[in-house]
């Protein structure tokens, strides 16, 4: 029941509760008291369902990383849900954990709190799903000290130096996570954005099997390691980005996607592109610089397409977001401008990313 409803109802007990004028005074005391209690359990009624359908925040802490490198390994800001219980071991919560975009330099834990706005979102109750569920959220920025990295043999990830995110780190810090809070080790979700959802894969490349992730979801992640493609294979993966995005840029996406696949399937040569209703024409860089129909005409307004990679029959392209659970494999392309590119507040203001991330369980 929603503000308005509630006080058209409140208004409505009210009206009941003038009861007509009556001659005998016992009579009339016990009506109004029968009159009264009655609405006082109407209105304890109500107020159950009210407060029952309504998204009750929770405490949002922010934390400082520990600069000798114990824990914490990341300035981050946590979400603990309303009905968190420290002391009740049985009481177990999903875990949702973002990583923040490039920015350059290191961010405070408040400033994560401040700036991101999945936090901010949370915190004020405006991602039901994640509310409702008694989700832990997590945001956390990859950089430390201002951008630079220690690269200690193994804690670095593979193949180009960029975006240079220390995956052993990501893995200390997820397991610290574990360690310290009441996780549901069977529902922990792994997103990122840009640098964040680079970094977010890289991870899962290295450890999403030792750490039994359940789903991952970078946004615009533009950039993939080699090799660790088998680790997608027991959780769920949605990447999805914009069609002009020419930081993070869709080609090399699309390339990760068709390896998870090949994974997925035991053999090779999975094309993510091959039945998509838009042809996109790339630089060489992998930013998308046209994209034409399969006629050959030019498409000035794309549509926002979801791909899902089935077993046995491989990509199939549909419209719209599609957040249907049973597909285990996903990638989807958001109508963007060439100024205006990153997609991740239509994402969170739509909240169908989060039901779609709770529904998975590690398999």
């Amino acid at each position: 029941m929603n503000n308005i409803a509630l006080k058209d109802f409140l208004t409505f007990l009210k009206t009941c509760s003038q009861t007509p004028r009556i001659v005998d005074y016992r009579r009339r005391n016990s009506s109004g008291r029968h009159s009264e209690r009655l609405i006082l359990v109407l209105l304890m009624m109500v107020m159950g369902v009210y407060c029952a359908s309504a998204a009750i925040p929770g405490t949002v802490l922010e934390c400082t990383r520990d600069s000798n490198g114990g824990a914490p390994q990341y300035n981050h800001a946590i979400y603990l849900p309303a009905n968190y219980d420290a002391e009740d071991a049985t009481n177990r919560h999903p875990l949702y954990i973002m990583f923040g975009g490039y920015t350059g330099v290191e961010m405070t834990a408040h400033q994560i709190r401040s700036m991101w706005s999945i936090m901010t979102r949370v915190e004020g109750g405006k991602l039901p799903a994640l509310v409702d569920a008694g989700c832990i959220v997590v945001c956390a920025e990859l950089l430390i000290n201002g951008g630079k990295t220690n690269q200690n043999p193994g804690d670095i990830v593979t193949g180009s130096d960029w975006p240079n995110i220390r995956t052993k780190k990501i893995h200390l810090f997820v397991n610290e996570l574990k360690t310290k809070y009441r996780v549901d080790r069977s529902r922990i979700y792994i997103t990122g954005h840009s640098w964040g959802a680079a970094g977010a894969a890289a991870y899962v490349q290295d450890y999403g099997d030792a750490d039994s992730i359940a789903a991952v979801g970078p946004n615009e992640c533009g950039w993939s390691k080699s090799g660790g493609y088998s680790n997608y294979v027991h959780m769920a993966t949605w990447f999805y980005e914009g069609y002009y995005d020419s930081v993070t840029k869709p080609g090399y996406t699309i390339s990760l996607m068709n390896r998870i696949a090949d994974a997925m399937s035991g053999k090779t040569g999975s094309d993510l592109m091959a039945n998509c209703p838009y042809v996109l024409r790339f630089n060489e860089r992998g930013s998308v610089t046209n994209i034409v129909d399969r006629d050959g005409a030019g498409v000035v307004a794309p549509k926002t397409l979801t791909a899902l990679y089935m077993t046995g029959s491989g990509w199939m392209w549909t419209e719209g977001t599609n957040y249907n659970a049973t597909n285990r494999l996903k990638y989807t392309l958001f109508p963007t401008d060439r100024k205006k590119n990153h997609v991740q507040s239509s994402v969170l203001d739509d909240d169908f990313y989060s039901k779609w991330l709770l529904k998975q369980r590690r398999f």
